[in-house]
């Protein structure tokens, strides 16, 4: 399962959107056509027991009912991009403290890797989400 946030484009700018998403991703990212399934605003992350989006006292309230299947999730249709074990780009199975001194010399067209670790860890505590893989590569890659 992966938690994260999903961003609905406007038909008339998909092709403008996927050309730059193609672009970034082409470190041999293969896109596809998935399953998603939207929590509502404020509801609890099950893997974290974090809340996403609201931090009002509504947020509790959002939480128990989703917790208590009241408002269920709603799927839809999405792209991901994922890499796989036979892309170049792929370095195998590796410890923390491995992919740490990677991530530190690594850049991309996007920029510093370790840039993108960081805000990704960011963007996850935003949304209420814990990923103790992350969060372990941020405290290995210091401030």
């Amino acid at each position: 399962m992966c938690w994260g946030m999903a961003y609905r484009v406007d038909a008339a700018r998909t092709a403008e959107v996927l050309e730059i998403l193609d672009n970034r991703e082409t470190g041999g990212y293969r896109r596809l056509s998935v399953d998603i399934s939207l929590m509502p605003a404020g509801a609890a992350n099950a893997g974290s027991g974090g809340v996403s989006g609201v931090t009002s006292g509504a947020a509790s309230a959002a939480a128990s009912a989703v917790a208590s299947n009241a408002m269920p999730a709603v799927t839809v249709e999405g792209l991901i991009y994922i890499a796989e074990a036979d892309n170049a780009n792929y370095l195998g199975p590796m410890s923390d403290e491995e992919i740490a001194f990677v991530v530190r010399r690594a850049q991309g067209l996007s920029g510093a890797n370790r840039e993108y670790v960081l805000r990704l860890h960011q963007a996850l505590v935003d949304i209420g989400t814990y990923d103790p893989h992350v969060a372990a590569l941020v405290r290995l890659l210091g401030d």
